[in-house]
């Protein structure tokens, strides 16, 4: 009987180190895989937004290295943007809308000097600083107006990543120089609302302070 206690005895001493030793590792590994798995990428969310449109649209300059981002359908280049739902600021419209049309995330945003154009016959004038260039002068201080506006912004785009939605079916990247020397109108044209629009955003980027 004592001998088969000293038995029990040694097994259960033999034993000991086995049991912690599949034990603690597998504490160890379980600990582990949960402090890695807590560890998340978030990205920045740009939700959409539900409302009425509003009259106002909001377009982007988007630009990085000398280089402008336009995005085709079948009247032509377009600027990214759209319309402005009610109620929403500027800033955020401008930042979802690009988003919706691009998956850009855009930095750096400024407004861009206004310039007027009453008639398609006469020459933009410039009226200092401020947020509208809009082809209405009707626009009250809301920006809103009966035929409706265009509010224009500067701004950097992160990444040349793009991912289009269904309201345009290319994009490319274009130099100042080659904006300008495109044609006006048809499916290879830039508008001139959105040339001058362009060539604001450049001069007005070279006051600003680096």
């Amino acid at each position: 009987m004592q001998k088969l206690f000293e038995n029990w005895r040694r097994l259960l001493k033999e034993g000991a180190p086995f049991g912690a030793g599949t034990n603690v590792p597998t504490l160890a590994g379980t600990q582990g895989t949960a402090k890695g798995s807590s560890v998340v990428t978030h990205t920045a969310n740009v939700e959409p937004v539900a409302g009425k449109d509003s009259s106002q649209a909001v377009k982007a300059v988007l630009e990085r290295n000398g280089q402008v981002i336009l995005l085709k359908n079948d009247e032509g280049w377009d600027l990214p943007g759209g319309h402005r739902k009610e109620g929403e600021d500027p800033v955020t419209a401008l930042k979802r809308e690009v988003y919706e049309e691009t998956q850009m995330q855009i930095t750096d945003i400024i407004e861009i000097t206004d310039i007027t154009v009453a008639d398609e016959n006469e020459e933009p004038s410039t009226e200092g600083p401020g947020l509208k260039i809009t082809i209405d002068n009707s626009a009250d201080k809301t920006g809103e107006a009966e035929g409706g506006n265009k509010v224009f912004f500067g701004g950097k785009y992160l990444k040349d990543d793009v991912s289009l939605s269904d309201e345009h079916y290319k994009y490319d990247f274009f130099s100042l120089e080659d904006i300008n020397e495109m044609p006006d109108e048809g499916k290879h044209g830039l508008s001139k609302e959105y040339k001058q629009a362009i060539n604001a955003y450049f001069e007005q980027a070279q006051d600003m302070p680096l």
